[in-house]
């Protein structure tokens, strides 16, 4: 009876390390998607127009930071509840913690909304202001994904399954940028 229980329990771990294996892959690969975005940004656009871009997703990481660490917390008492089949208590555990990224970054992207162009002018100098409307349009996308329900997929082991589909889509799309620009390089 023992030896069905480690043989179950490795069964386990190594499904387990397959599936963080293939998010943390996921994961390099969307940071690569968005490394080619900035390409295709510098290839295409004149550099004041790339310099407002750039300036623009600087809220971004802020956000991140807030949703993975609350997530870095909640995950573990997922996990239990999951584990003990109390699939109600992983599912307020979720909303308990889009509750709290939603409370401590909304307010954030409150404050960057409303005083972008004096941030800007002030971190930057006034000759970046063409990032402001830029800044507040990248803002306004970002209040959608302050909630978000990748720890539950996770917790389920459905995440694999999201991740996947996702990765092929980046690829898709980063196979686009190095297309285009290889053809914007072939522009005389």
């Amino acid at each position: 009876m023992v030896a069905d229980e480690d043989e179950v329990g490795r069964e386990e771990d190594a499904r387990d390390v397959c599936q963080e294996t293939f998010l943390r892959a996921f994961r390099a690969l969307h940071g690569f998607r968005g490394q080619a975005d900035q390409w295709v940004a510098a290839a295409l656009f004149p550099v004041s127009m790339f310099a407002s871009f750039s300036i623009a997703t600087v809220i971004a990481p802020m956000v991140q930071l807030f949703r993975q660490s609350v997530n870095h917390v909640f995950l573990p008492s997922m996990s239990r509840s999951h584990s003990s089949g109390d699939v109600a208590a992983m599912l307020g555990l979720n909303s308990r913690a889009n509750a709290i990224v939603a409370l401590l970054v909304y307010p954030l992207l409150a404050f960057a909304f409303v005083f972008a162009e004096p941030l800007i002018a002030f971190i930057y100098t006034p000759a970046y202001l063409d990032a402001v409307p830029v800044m507040r349009l990248y803002i306004v996308a970002l209040v959608a994904f302050v909630a978000g329900g990748k720890g539950v997929l996770a917790v389920l082991g459905r995440g694999v399954g999201d991740a996947a589909g996702s990765a092929l889509w980046n690829l898709v799309k980063t196979a686009g940028v190095v297309v285009e620009l290889a053809f914007q390089a072939a522009q005389p």
